[in-house]
């Protein structure tokens, strides 16, 4: 069944809802098909299967976040706003998954898995310029080795998907990302990009 490009989009925007309230494993066909009223048939007939459908849906989301981080560097005042804006708008899409979503994308959909993170591999070549462009600035230190730094960042959003249900017990999702992402920015901003932080932080602008 062909569908114009901004059906599909709109399904697929409301998969993704179900997806985020469900989980990956919960989603079946029949679910969606009974919570979009229809037929299981016609699921299939736009998609082909259960790993099309998750695979395109994900695809969508990850496409999106794309683009709302392309549209803050474009709008944001500096590098430090700019990102401090990106983490956030990651924060709300994690805290908005299930507690199993990275757990069964590894387990239930490993080749899914394996696109997510060649995907990350490939906006990991952007973090560099995106550094210098804040070394130039004046906000990121010139002394630290950006690599490591994100490298550091990247094990411990790891270490979080292993070990939040367990942290889940005493803080949310939310703190506990956000106190991940702060500090790295804190460990590689200079004086000044400390002030434009805090002051963010503070007032969410920058005067």
């Amino acid at each position: 069944m062909e569908l114009t490009s901004e059906n599909r989009n709109s399904l697929i925007k409301k998969i993704l809802g179900l997806l985020m309230d469900k989980g990956l494993k919960n989603l079946t066909m029949d679910l969606v098909a009974s919570e979009l009223s229809m037929s299981k048939r016609t699921l299939y007939e736009i998609f082909g299967s259960k790993f099309d459908m998750i695979d395109q849906t994900l695809g969508y989301l990850f496409q999106k976040q794309r683009d709302k981080a392309e549209n803050i560097f474009n709008s944001a005042p500096n590098t430090m706003v700019a990102l401090l804006e990106i983490f956030n708008q990651w924060n709300l899409m994690l805290c908005s998954l299930t507690l199993d979503f990275f757990h069964d994308i590894d387990t239930l959909y490993p080749e899914i898995g394996r696109r997510f993170y060649k995907k990350k591999e490939e906006d990991r070549k952007h973090w560099f310029p995106i550094y210098q462009k804040g070394a130039e600035e004046g906000l990121f230190r010139q002394d630290v080795n950006p690599k490591v730094i994100l490298k550091m960042f990247e094990y411990q959003l790891e270490a979080l998907k292993r070990m939040e249900s367990q942290l889940n017990k005493e803080f949310t999702l939310e703190e506990i990302y956000r106190t991940i992402s702060i500090s790295m920015l804190r460990s590689i901003a200079t004086v000044h990009g400390l002030e434009v932080l805090e002051d963010y932080m503070k007032n969410k602008t920058v005067k």
